[in-house]
């Protein structure tokens, strides 16, 4: 909600970035392809807010961005980035949240036509073997 509110407030793209199988975000400004040359072209004179977070943050060290195996639209890569731009959209997407022993998890949907964010029932994060993890359908 506070990427959203930054998006709308100051008129341009922010992205909000997660990192899985972790507690760690940040939020930051989402660059234009004419901002991202400048910088390219000339770093210390582009005058932009970058590199730098606008905010980072770790939400409750007993939870974590879960990468759910299940769920193939989410990145194989360690981060999952969600734009909102200043009409209040944003890229659709959900983002999983865990208990640091991957006992239960949580999902929340982010709508992209509104930027709105939706919690789902907690359900149980069933062990099938040391390598795959999987969710049981029933909510807990």
């Amino acid at each position: 909600m506070e990427a959203r509110d930054i998006a709308v407030r100051d008129g341009r793209a922010v992205q909000f970035i997660c990192r899985l199988d972790s507690s760690e975000f940040y939020i930051a400004n989402a660059l234009n392809e004419t901002e991202q040359e400048r910088l390219d072209e000339r770093p210390r004179r582009a005058g932009l807010q970058t590199a730098a977070a606008l905010k980072s943050g770790s939400i409750n060290g007993d939870v974590v961005f879960y990468r759910d195996p299940a769920d193939v639209t989410q990145p194989s890569t360690g981060s999952l980035t969600v734009t909102f731009f200043p009409d209040g959209r944003s890229t659709q997407t959900d983002i999983h949240l865990a208990f640091a022993e991957l006992s239960h998890c949580i999902k929340l949907s982010v709508r992209g036509l509104t930027g709105g964010v939706s919690i789902h029932p907690v359900e149980k994060i069933l062990m099938q073997d040391a390598a795959v993890r999987d969710l049981d359908p029933r909510s807990w």
